[in-house]
């Protein structure tokens, strides 16, 4: 609490449908938050008009809350998402504090390597490509990269890899040029791979949840390359809802 008033957790994340959202809940259900109550919230999809971020944001405010921390649960924080965040956040009726999206926390290497160990022996030694959605924007997508390049190297440092993890984007709601440009350098990634090791590719999507795009998209746009695909949406793993966790006590600190 802060100065007697209760202090609220808000986990964001993106939003889709309801198994999708469903996955959000079981994270933030993990969470352990004392100082207030804990809700969960998406930015679009089916449930964003009872749990759009700013309605739950404001039923705390009238619920009594003097504050509000924000995780959002979104996999960079250079992201057109991360940034509706911060800019509603100044528009609403109440001290709100936002914290970084995972980015390169070790967590999220953490998450990964807990993915990879749930793997078969043939499975670990093959190369690993990790594949994250991205955003539209060429500088976005660069930072996007440069984190999941640190991320990697956490992995590989974590799990002893025959060979160094590589990194990609689908870009997959970039106008159509872009999206088939960044799927052609994942196939080439791909191919190249292969060749180098004279085995399969582990693909290994970056997602908070499961849904349309680790389900259908990404397979289709894989299809037919000697890959080994093992989606797991992050939001399933215990050590996330640590790190949502870790990122509101953070905040709290640095704003006490």
């Amino acid at each position: 609490r802060a100065g007697g008033a209760e202090v609220a957790l808000v986990v964001v994340a993106h939003g889709a449908a309801a198994e999708w959202n469903a996955g959000v809940r079981r994270a933030a259900a993990g969470v352990r938050w004392r100082l207030g109550p804990a809700r969960v919230a998406f930015l679009v999809g089916s449930e964003v008009e009872d749990s759009g971020w700013d309605v739950v944001v404001e039923r705390l405010a009238e619920a009594g809350a003097r504050e509000v921390i924000v995780v959002p649960l979104l996999v960079s924080s250079s992201s057109p998402r991360y940034r509706h965040v911060l800019a509603c956040a100044r528009r609403l009726p109440i001290s709100i504090r936002v914290t970084p999206a995972l980015d390169d926390a070790p967590e999220l290497s953490a998450a990964l390597l807990t993915r990879w160990r749930a793997l078969d022996g043939r499975d670990r030694r093959r190369p690993v490509l990790l594949v994250a959605h991205g955003p539209n924007d060429a500088p976005d997508a660069a930072q996007w990269l440069a984190n999941l390049t640190r991320v990697a190297a956490m992995l590989d440092r974590g799990a002893a890899l025959r060979y160094p993890v590589r990194v990609g984007l689908m870009r997959d709601e970039a106008p159509e040029p872009t999206r088939t440009a960044a799927i052609g350098e994942l196939r080439d990634t791909v191919l190249t791979l292969a060749a180098r090791t004279g085995d399969a590719v582990l693909v290994m999507p970056v997602l908070i949840s499961t849904g349309v795009v680790d389900r259908t998209k990404l397979p289709r746009d894989l299809a037919e390359l000697p890959i080994r695909y093992v989606p797991s949406p992050l939001a399933r793993l215990p050590v996330i809802a640590r790190w949502i966790e870790r990122s509101a006590q953070l905040a709290l600190r640095c704003g006490a």
